[in-house]
This record gives structure tokens, sequence and C-alpha cells, in this order.
């Protein structure tokens, strides 16, 4: 029976592994924020929001902060 419990934990563990893993990892993905002043619009943290224009949403997963950016 104690037996049966370990092995149960360490499959528990097993699989917040899997999910921290590619977390941690994908974390560095995350777009860095612009540092470029013009136009006005770049820089600002955008989301459900969305960036005004000429600006558009760099995003990454979920996790990350997206920023506006302005591509010529």
């Amino acid at each position: 029976r104690f037996n049966m419990l370990a092995h149960r934990r360490a499959f528990v563990f097993f699989l917040l592994a899997l999910h921290i893993l590619p977390w941690a990892r994908g974390s560095n993905n995350c777009p860095k924020e612009p540092t470029e002043t013009e136009p006005p619009c770049v820089g600002y943290p955008c989301g459900i929001g969305g960036c005004d224009s000429p600006c558009r949403c760099e995003g990454g997963p979920q996790w990350c902060t997206s920023y506006c950016v302005y591509r010529k």
C-alpha cells in the first residue's frame, strides 16, 4: 500500500515537471520592451486593447507581457 502511494506521488511530480519545464524555457522567448521612442505607440504593453496604428502587438506565450512595436 505504501509503495503504491509513493509511485503515485512520483507520477504527480513527473506531470508537474512536464508543465514547468516548457514554461521555464519559453519565458526567455518573451518580447522585450522596445527602446524606440517613435511613433508614440511604441513600447506600450498591449494585450486585449491592442496597439494604435501604425504599431502592432508583439506577443509571446500567454505568460509574457506583449509590447507594441513598429516595423517599417
